[in-house]
């Protein structure tokens, strides 16, 4: 029996350890509160001062960089501008060489017109060109009977 007190001193020993262990905090005066509030306080101007200054810092690195874009882009729009001028102009001149290109032709096209009407119209009368070169057709036709079938194929006997 001499066995269990001693496991029951040694029990109880061994429960108690822990809150020895507990380290007994000075006390601290309201002075000393108080001056650590204050450094604490001076510390954190410190940093909002030195988080300002790093904010102003990128704020001005940030100016410079969109004044940079802004100029590459009036660069961009000047060169932009430029091409499409480029290219209207380039239209407007080759819409204006065909029609100098295409004048004489018109006109001789416009010439050859008439020479054919005026060949082709009926005040010409038995003189006409067309109507003596269908009559010698015709006549050769009459020998040739080949030469009438062919005729007659196109509708000219």
């Amino acid at each position: 029996m001499r066995r269990i007190p001693a496991y029951l001193l040694l029990l109880t020993l061994a429960a108690s350890l822990p809150a020895a262990a507990v380290e007994v905090a000075p006390r601290i005066s309201d002075r000393e509160i108080i001056e650590t509030l204050a450094q604490l306080r001076e510390g954190q101007r410190a940093l909002n001062e030195k988080i300002d200054t790093k904010i102003d810092a990128q704020n001005a690195l940030m100016a410079a960089q969109f004044k940079d874009l802004r100029k590459s882009m009036d660069y961009l729009w000047g060169v932009m501008v430029v091409m499409l001028a480029g290219i209207f102009g380039l239209i407007g001149f080759v819409v204006w060489d065909r029609k100098t290109a295409l004048r004489p032709l018109e006109q001789r096209m416009v010439r050859l017109e008439q020479e054919v009407h005026a060949d082709l119209q009926a005040h010409h009368g038995e003189d006409s060109e067309l109507k003596r070169l269908l009559k010698a057709l015709r006549a050769f036709a009459a020998e040739d009977e080949r030469f009438a079938k062919v005729l007659r194929q196109f509708s000219l006997l």
